[in-house]
């Protein structure tokens, strides 16, 4: 039975995984390939006009794949949420395996709950150092 379980979320976490993974790899090149202004880039242009605007003044980091970057941030606040969730949802189960007052489907219930919220953060986690792991290398 959990076996079965864990095939068919395991099939599931490794799509998203893997989608989540190469999205982090191709959409940044794929956006910095396209061209938007082939005369010159209006945002360097002030900058080489007015060096000390609040735009200019960043250390040179990419802002979405930087170490401080968009990615990162998404990738950081989906493992937030989802442990804010996992927590509530741990919480949940715990009384509804109290409450089960010996009722053997209740407290399998709340077990299989459990597992699932469980194998949920390890994917999710897994999901998080992998997207860390491509942008601080790749």
């Amino acid at each position: 039975m959990i076996a079965q379980t864990l095939r068919r979320l395991l099939i599931p976490a490794t799509v998203v995984v893997s989608v989540v993974a190469l999205l982090a790899v191709v959409a940044p090149r794929a956006a910095s390939a396209l061209d938007f202004f082939p005369e010159g880039n209006p945002a360097t242009d002030v900058c080489a006009q007015k060096p000390d605007a609040p735009a200019c003044s960043g250390d040179g980091e990419d802002n979405i794949t930087g170490t401080d970057g968009i990615i990162l941030r998404a990738a950081g606040l989906v493992a937030l949420l989802a442990s804010v969730a996992a927590v509530i949802g741990m919480m949940i189960a715990g009384m509804m395996m109290i409450s089960a007052n010996g009722d053997s489907s209740k407290i399998s219930n709340a077990r299989q709950m459990i597992i699932y919220i469980a194998v949920g953060l390890v994917v999710v986690f897994v999901a998080r150092t992998v997207v860390v792991f491509i942008v601080n290398n790749v």
